[in-house]
């Protein structure tokens, strides 16, 4: 953990309330897809396809807790991220046959 840079910190068992840094980080995990899954009217049986979609967006996405603008993809891996299939949730799409 420390070659990565992670502080270890132990909580009390079955207390997830202790950690607040994840608690918060799930909340707005839960509340990215609700927002998505409003403003698409996509139904909810497509929500664990959405919550992996946004843990992905924030994973390739810059963020404040890391230096230089890096995003957490970035830093765990050493390589820019490729978000070059990135589309917008609930568009349109076509399967074609090859």
């Amino acid at each position: 953990l420390r070659q990565r840079g992670t502080a270890h910190q132990y909580t009390a068992p079955y207390t997830p309330q202790h950690n607040g840094v994840a608690e918060r980080a799930n909340r707005t995990i839960v509340e990215r897809a609700r927002a998505i899954l409003h403003e698409t009217q996509l139904p909810k049986f497509l929500w664990p396809e959405i919550m992996r979609a946004v843990v992905e967006i924030k994973n390739k996405t810059p963020t404040r807790a890391l230096p230089d603008g890096r995003t957490p993809y970035e830093y765990w891996t050493g390589r820019k991220p490729n978000i070059s299939h990135f589309r917008r949730l609930g568009c349109a799409a076509y399967g074609m046959l090859t």
